[in-house]
């Protein structure tokens, strides 16, 4: 298992997806536009919580970071 950092920088939603003519926000409206959902409900609440503890939400959210 590699367990090396990964470099992850905050995308604007405007980069382009290849050859299909979406772009990332497309993705992202498809794909995270119920906040009711199960598996991005935590992930808002983790949202709200690091908002309220004033935490750098300039770095991006690494999955299974510890």
């Amino acid at each position: 298992m590699n367990l090396e950092k990964r470099h992850v920088t905050l995308k604007t939603g405007n980069e382009q997806l290849s050859t299909t003519g979406k772009n990332l926000l497309d993705f992202w409206r498809w794909n995270g536009s119920d906040l009711t959902c199960n598996a991005t409900r935590g992930v808002l609440a983790e949202f709200i919580v690091a908002s309220a503890l004033g935490i750098d939400l300039s770095v991006p959210r690494i999955e299974w970071a510890a």
